[in-house]
């Protein structure tokens, strides 16, 4: 049994999942104003786009319709994959990373990062373009190399072109759109596609790629750069409180001190017989 925690950066939402996925319907996208989570039930799978804010303050777009498409398109290739024999968990987490943005047709940039998990050989693949992030949290009894207690087992890491320039998918406007764009009052768009040129993007193929071999009890912590910029790795093993029956309540209970906004687990999970 594994477990799964989703954190968006801007609501501070927290969204635990168990897998491998019981019978309840997780199957849907989950959105929220500038991130969206994936669930897929055969092979669990989970992803994180975080939409780029200055879409909407600078030209009145929805960031949130950029990463949306994002991850629906990736639910979708996660689907169509999670019964394929062969396929290495971390190919699957690059291919539906690449299937979701080849389906994005709503203007926006977003960061993104997907898991798929192959239950058969208890490994997490993980692709991750940006400045998201993802631990996996595992407890030791203290008769290993380890201490008593959680650490941090792996961890991806971030990838920046400069400080507070991380990579990010992105759907621009082309000559072709320019005048509709105007039509609909949104000269100001125009007016910077023009200005910036023909500059190099950051595709799926950049993402980082991984293979993290998982066992029974860990937990899979995935967040945006919101969490992690408060939440620091010497500190994350205070965020896993599975033995004590309350999932996440360590991260409402930590994260509140370094960030003064409401954080609401959206419901308990408690595992009587399971440690993290």
């Amino acid at each position: 049994m594994f477990a799964f925690c989703a954190i968006d950066s801007d609501d501070i939402f927290l969204g635990p999942f168990l897998g491998p996925i019981s019978p309840r319907d997780l199957t849907e996208v989950r959105s929220f104003p500038d991130a969206v989570w994936l669930f897929t039930d055969a092979a669990p799978a989970e992803g994180v786009a975080d939409g780029v804010g200055e879409w909407q303050w600078r030209f009145g777009l929805d960031p949130r319709a950029f990463a949306d498409e994002l991850m629906n398109g990736a639910k979708i290739a996660g689907e169509q994959t999670q019964h394929q024999v062969g396929l290495a968990a971390e190919t699957r987490a690059q291919l539906m990373l690449s299937e979701g943005y080849q389906g994005v047709t709503s203007f926006g940039s977003a960061t993104a990062l997907v898991a798929a998990l192959d239950p058969s050989e208890a490994k997490l693949g993980v692709a991750n373009l940006g400045d998201s992030g993802l631990r996996v949290l595992r407890w030791s009894d203290g008769f290993s190399k380890k201490p008593r207690g959680v650490h941090i087992a792996c961890r991806t890491s971030e990838q920046q072109h400069a400080f507070n320039c991380p990579y990010q998918l992105a759907h621009l406007p082309q000559p072709k759109d320019y005048a509709d764009l105007k039509a609909k009052g949104m000269a100001s768009l125009v007016r910077a596609m023009e200005k910036s040129g023909t500059s190099k993007q950051d595709l799926p193929s950049h993402a980082d790629a991984y293979t993290f071999e998982v066992e029974e009890g860990d937990v899979v912590l995935m967040g945006t750069d919101g969490i992690f910029d408060n939440l620091h790795d010497s500190e994350a093993d205070f965020t896993c409180e599975v033995r004590s029956g309350e999932f996440c309540s360590g991260m409402t209970k930590h994260a509140n001190q370094n960030d003064k906004r409401q954080i609401t687990p959206t419901r308990n999970v408690h595992l009587s017989n399971q440690t993290c």
